[in-house]
């Protein structure tokens, strides 16, 4: 019992030095670093020079308002964005919540050097019996470069409104 336990800390001791996370506290915009939650075999593996952008799902008590967490984890789930190489980055979202769910969101690219916005990616789609979404976006027309890619937006779920918590990740090419 021993032996395992101190494998999967070890583990995951490697996974999370590997593979950083940074999120940001949506009320002050100060990075911080956390363990990778809900990150499964069927994902695929991040670029070693990507960050893993990881942020919850939130139920909205006032449409469009965002609550500060220092959590990757939501109320109602998770949203998750990293770079996985070959030009393409990869996004998902986790709810906790059984049901139908429609996302109108997008992934904003800012160049690290510039600070300017160099893309935005529409993400428009949902779920008819809920659970787990994603996709690989390309980023093909994006020069050699540094970047951050956020992940932001909304959704409708029964019985309401809730907001993406706005996961970051900076990647290479």
């Amino acid at each position: 019992m021993k032996k395992s336990i101190l494998a999967l800390t070890v583990s995951t001791a490697v996974l999370s030095s590997l593979f950083p996370v940074t999120t940001f506290a949506s009320d002050s915009n100060v990075a911080t670093t956390t363990s990778i939650q809900q990150l499964d075999s069927s994902d695929p593996t991040p670029d070693p020079k990507s960050t893993v952008g990881q942020a919850g799902l939130f139920a909205d008590s006032t449409p469009g308002e965002v609550k500060p967490t220092s959590s990757v984890e939501g109320n109602l789930g998770t949203a998750t964005i990293y770079y996985v190489g070959s030009k393409t980055l990869y996004w998902s979202l986790v709810p906790k919540f059984i049901g139908p769910y429609f996302v109108h969101g997008e992934i904003t690219i800012t160049n690290t050097k510039s600070g300017k916005v160099v893309d935005v990616i529409p993400i428009n789609t949902g779920k008819i019996l809920g659970g787990k979404v994603s996709d690989q976006v390309s980023v093909s027309s994006l020069p050699k470069g540094s970047y951050n890619a956020v992940f932001s937006g909304s959704f409708i779920y029964d019985p309401g409104t809730g907001t993406i918590g706005n996961p970051n990740a900076y990647f290479e090419i």
